[in-house]
């Protein structure tokens, strides 16, 4: 792969204290960290008190940015009137590389999601050039607009998106997605349910997406990728080898659930970039996570 070996040198992250930004900081330690809040690893890390006030960063020798600013609480941002989908998946981009547009930046990363396609207007597996639909919700609407605001700002700096599927890991903060809030539920009672065994999703442990977004920042590309496992994993599957590895009993509330009901994602294009593909099968991930869970929070 081609972040073989690299320790991030020459680049800056913002959003390190998130789940995913987190991961990529821990990856590569010298990554250095930018934002109002510190993150848990030990990366250098620059305070500033905006995302379009980088006077800090005037010392500092980079040209590669990483932004992992921005939200995965996806059903909350869907039920938001408000202007926070701007916030999170759009202004950053703006902010930033508006900021840093006197610097020779050889790339700009940034997140986006999957969710984006949409099962009815295509086949699987999905590519970087699957129909989407945006509209589905104020989640999925702020995310490509941030799509649209990075195409329009490729004239200052050659920016790169990433649309992430399901990451999973241990983390310290609390998470909504299936794998994060069922071993909550393990951990805190000894049982859990899901709401339902049939969805399938691709799931890629954080590890793995950490080095797909170093590994896209050395290549210095431009455009959107899709980054997945190739892989998709049923809801029930992932509750059979959680009650495995836990011995704990897992029950199917059988209810109605609403989205995609299945997206596998095939990511040759970022392959083909950077020589990536993930370390981690979803039964090595999982049992990592489990085991891991208690002492990343600790």
């Amino acid at each position: 792969m081609i972040a073989d070996g690299w320790r991030g040198e020459g680049a800056i992250l913002f959003g390190g204290s998130g789940f995913t930004g987190g991961a990529v900081l821990r990856l590569f330690p010298e990554l250095v960290s930018v934002g109002r809040t510190a993150p848990d690893a030990p990366n250098r890390h620059v305070h500033v008190p905006a995302l379009n006030q980088l006077a800090a960063l005037d010392g500092v020798s980079f040209d590669r940015v990483i932004l992992c600013t921005g939200t995965s609480r996806h059903v909350e941002l869907m039920r938001n009137s408000g202007d926070d989908g701007v916030r999170f998946h759009v202004q950053p981009t703006i902010d930033v590389v508006q900021a840093l547009r006197g610097r020779s930046l050889r790339s700009v990363v940034r997140l986006s999601t999957v969710l984006l396609y949409d099962d009815a207007l295509g086949t699987h597996p999905v590519t970087e050039e699957s129909p989407i639909d945006p509209t589905r919700n104020r989640y999925l609407q702020s995310q490509h607009d941030g799509e649209r605001a990075a195409e329009a700002l490729q004239e200052i700096a050659p920016i790169a998106t990433l649309r992430l599927c399901n990451l999973y890991g241990p983390s310290r903060a609390e998470r909504t997605d299936l794998i994060h809030q069922t071993i909550e539920q393990l951990k805190r009672t000894g049982r859990a349910s899901i709401r339902n065994r049939a969805p399938e999703r691709d799931f890629v442990f954080v590890d793995d997406a950490a080095r797909a977004i170093g590994a896209l920042s050395l290549a210095e590309q431009r455009g959107v990728f899709v980054l997945g496992s190739g892989v998709a994993t049923s809801c029930g599957r992932i509750a059979d080898l959680l009650a495995a590895e836990s011995a704990c009993p897992i029950t199917s509330l059988e209810e109605p659930v609403d989205g995609i009901a299945s997206i596998r994602v095939n990511s040759a294009k970022l392959r083909a970039a950077t020589g990536w593909s993930p370390l981690y099968s979803i039964e090595e991930g999982l049992r990592k996570t489990w085991r891991e869970w208690d002492a990343t929070r600790n």
